[in-house]
C-alpha cells in the first residue's frame, strides 16, 4: 500500500495562510469603512477567492490522503492498483472500510503511533493497508479464529479484508488498535 499526500513544509504554509487572512481582514475591514484607497480594495476583492480555495486546499490537504491499493486482499471491492481517498479523524462504525497501519508478520508495529496531525512526508514513510471494519470497542467479538469471545476492548478494532483467502488481518493478529488508523475510505475507486 501506498500512500501519497501533499506538501512537506506545512507548518510554513499554515504561517503564511495566516498572515495573509489577517491581511486581507484588516484590507476588507479598511475597505467597507471607507478607510482605505481603492486600489487596496480592489486588492483585497480580487485576491479574496483565491485566498479562500487556498485556505480550503490546505485544509483538505490535511484532513485527506490519497491512498493506492497494493494486492487484491479487498477484492471485488478494490482491486490491485485501484486508488482511494481516505479521510483523516473521523469516527469509525462497522462496515466502514479504513486505512491502517500495516503491522509487520509477527503482528507488530515497526514504530510509535503516527501523530494526529503529521504531516504528509511522515504518512508516506509508513507502509498502510486498507481493511473493513467487523467490530468496534464494545462490540460482541465476531466468531474469528485467533480472537477471544466476548467484547472488543477499548482501542481496538476488528478489521477483515474482504477476500478472506488473501487478507492479512484480524484473522492472523488478533485485534487492531484504534491508534493505528489513519482514516476511513470516502469513496470507492471508478469502474473499470
Amino acid at each position: 500500500m501506498e500512500s501519497r499526500g501533499r506538501g512537506g513544509r506545512r507548518v510554513h504554509r499554515w504561517g503564511a495562510v495566516v498572515i495573509a487572512v489577517a491581511l486581507l481582514g484588516d484590507a476588507l475591514l479598511a475597505a467597507a469603512l471607507g478607510q482605505t484607497s481603492g486600489w487596496v480594495a480592489a486588492c483585497a476583492v480580487a485576491c479574496g477567492p483565491w485566498l479562500v480555495l487556498m485556505v480550503a486546499g490546505a485544509v483538505a490537504a490535511r484532513r485527506l490522503v490519497a491512498v493506492r491499493v497494493n494486492g487484491d486482499s479487498m477484492s471485488p471491492t478494490y482491486r490491485d492498483g485501484d486508488r482511494v481517498i481516505a479521510r483523516r479523524r473521523v469516527s469509525i462504525r462497522v462496515g466502514h472500510v479504513v486505512v491502517v497501519e500495516q503491522p509487520s508478520d509477527a503482528g507488530g508495529w515497526p514504530g510509535p503511533v503516527l501523530a494526529r496531525g503529521a504531516g504528509a512526508r511522515a504518512v508516506a514513510a509508513r507502509r498502510w493497508m486498507i481493511k473493513r471494519v467487523a467490530a468496534v470497542p464494545g462490540d460482541p467479538t465476531p466468531p474469528v479464529p485467533g480472537l477471544p469471545g466476548g467484547t472488543v476492548p477499548a482501542g481496538a478494532l476488528v478489521l477483515l479484508g474482504d477476500n478472506q483467502r488473501s487478507s492479512f488481518d484480524s484473522r492472523q493478529i488478533g485485534y487492531f488498535p484504534l491508534a493505528r488508523v489513519l482514516g476511513t475510505v470516502l469513496r470507492a475507486p471508478a469502474p473499470r
